[in-house]
Formats: structure tokens, C-alpha cells, sequence
């Protein structure tokens, strides 16, 4: 992960420094508001899967390219979402309980307009890496998210000074691919993710 954050980082402070026009760099960071929703509750004949999204975070740099009436500002974001997965086995209606964490890099290149201290911008995310831990999880063994590797993200930010503020809704173009291991069975979910961003940032 280290070698990752170093190299992304690299690679988008040097693209600012051969790029032509007003360029800034910042840091940001701020809390995650995400829903996880199974396109099915039923995993296989006895089992039924529930979700319950809890607070993350975010945190990173950035860089703006000014190009006039447009801004290109790529990021390099480390992402932190968790969520509680619930399952009961029908019919005995025993429940097994597990913390999800996923952990992401990833990439937004954000396009967009700003009008005196109000930016409105939106784009691709890039996900570069994804893990995924689980805990006290009963009869669940092992669990396993998988996020598409292009979603997006939309928004409006405000700049005062070297203060921003940025509210961003986040979503995807295609769901993530839940799998859940309960004794020598493994279970497969679609899971979409979609939520806010509430994020603070310093231009240096």
C-alpha cells in the first residue's frame, strides 16, 4: 500500500509540473455517508442477507489545472467504508453477524466550472486497489468485495482562501460483486454503492 500511495502520488504532482497553466495542489480529506444495497436478499436456499452502511472516511491530495473557463483537477484518494452485513438462516432463523470493511486507492479526474468562490464539478473514479477485511462474523468464514474498476462522482465545492469545501454524491456505473463464505458454500451478491462525501481541503 505504501509503494502504491508513493507512486500515485508521483505521478500526479509530476503531471501538474509539465502541465501548461495556472496549477494548485492541495490536500483533502472528510467522511463517507454510504449505502450498500444487495440486488437480492436471498443467498441460496437458506439464507437471507441484509445490510446496514456506517460512517467513513477519505483522505488524499489533489491538483488543479486551470484551462480558462474549465478546471481539471485529478486526485489520489484512500478510501475507508464500512458496513454491517446481517444474515438469518431460514428456517432455523439463526443470525450471523459481520463488520465489512473496504478499503480502496483510488482515482477521480474531475472536470469542471467555477464561478468566483462556487465550483461545480464531476467525473470518473478509478479504482485502483481494493480490500476487503471482515470481523465477528459467527457463521460467516470470510467475506469479499469487489468494486468495478470505473464509477463515478458529482458535486459542488466551495473555495475561501486555501480553505475548500466539497459535497460530491458518489455512484456506479456497474455493481460491486459481493462474496460471502459460510462453512465449504460461498455465496455471490451484486452490491451497490452509492452515498456523499463531505470533504475539507488546504491548497498549498
Amino acid at each position: 500500500m505504501k509503494k502504491l500511495l508513493i507512486i500515485g502520488i508521483a505521478a500526479l504532482f509530476g503531471s501538474g509540473a509539465m502541465a501548461m497553466g495556472p496549477v494548485d495542489f492541495g490536500l483533502r480529506g472528510g467522511l463517507n455517508s454510504v449505502n450498500f444495497d444487495f440486488d437480492h436478499n436471498n443467498l441460496g436456499d437458506s439464507w437471507l442477507a441484509f445490510s446496514k452502511g456506517r460512517t467513513g472516511y477519505h483522505a488524499g491530495v489533489w491538483m488543479r489545472l486551470d484551462l480558462g473557463a474549465v478546471f481539471v483537477q485529478p486526485e489520489f484518494l484512500y478510501n475507508w467504508n464500512r458496513y454491517d452485513l446481517r444474515m438469518w438462516s431460514d428456517p432455523a432463523l439463526s443470525m450471523a453477524k459481520s463488520k465489512i470493511k473496504v478499503q480502496t486507492f483510488e482515482v477521480p479526474v474531475l472536470v469542471g466550472m467555477k464561478l468566483l468562490f462556487l465550483r461545480v464539478n464531476a467525473g470518473p473514479v478509478f479504482n485502483i486497489m481494493n480490500q476487503t477485511k471482515h470481523s465477528g462474523g459467527g457463521a460467516i468464514d470470510d467475506a469479499e468485495v469487489m468494486k468495478p474498476s470505473v464509477s463515478y462522482t458529482a458535486g459542488f465545492g466551495l473555495d475561501i482562501s486555501k480553505v475548500s469545501l466539497d459535497i460530491r454524491y458518489n455512484g456506479m456505473f456497474e455493481k460491486a460483486k459481493q462474496t460471502v463464505w459460510i462453512g465449504d458454500e460461498s455465496y455471490k451478491q451484486g452490491t451497490n454503492f452509492r452515498g456523499w462525501t463531505f470533504g475539507l481541503g488546504w491548497r498549498f
